[in-house]
């Protein structure tokens, strides 16, 4: 994909997070959710050219978890806490997924790290699950940081 195309993507992407925003905040939370589904496939296809957008300074990582986030907050408002719980994670795996590829520089992936495991935390705090298995993710976590991602 050329950098013109990227660049289109993203402001299509910024335009359906605007939209989805605009419903959230008026209680619109199904109308919302249709505008933050289509802002997450297209930060898939963004992600798709990861390279590309660095070059281009298209910051595709927020791209993904902005979006992973605004529906994860829409389906909490919905309540749908698997929903919410397995985009909260999702966001957290992809973070490992690009340490271990390597390709992201440690203090842009740790910044994001911290802040995805706070609003994790902070979910399950909110909504009293689980205690165990915010544990557990966070031991996981650990783990796969020392068997070779660059997050510290």
């Amino acid at each position: 994909m050329s950098a013109q195309g990227l660049i289109s993507l993203e402001n299509t992407w910024k335009t359906h997070t605007n939209a989805g925003n605009n419903q959230f905040r008026t209680g619109c939370f199904m109308k919302a959710l249709l505008f933050y589904e289509k802002a997450l496939e297209i930060a898939k296809l963004i992600n798709q050219h990861k390279e590309k957008c660095t070059k281009v300074s298209i910051p595709y990582i927020q791209i993904f978890v902005i979006s992973c986030n605004n529906m994860a907050n829409t389906y909490e408002e919905l309540c749908k806490p698997e929903k919410t719980e397995k985009l909260l994670k999702r966001v957290v795996y992809f973070l490992l997924t690009l340490s271990e590829q390597g390709l992201v520089s440690s203090e842009v992936l740790h910044n994001e790290m911290r802040l995805s495991m706070i609003n994790f935390t902070d979910y399950v705090k909110r909504n009293g699950l689980n205690q165990e298995e915010t544990e557990r993710l966070l031991l996981n976590i650990k783990n796969e940081v020392k068997l070779g991602g660059n997050l510290n």
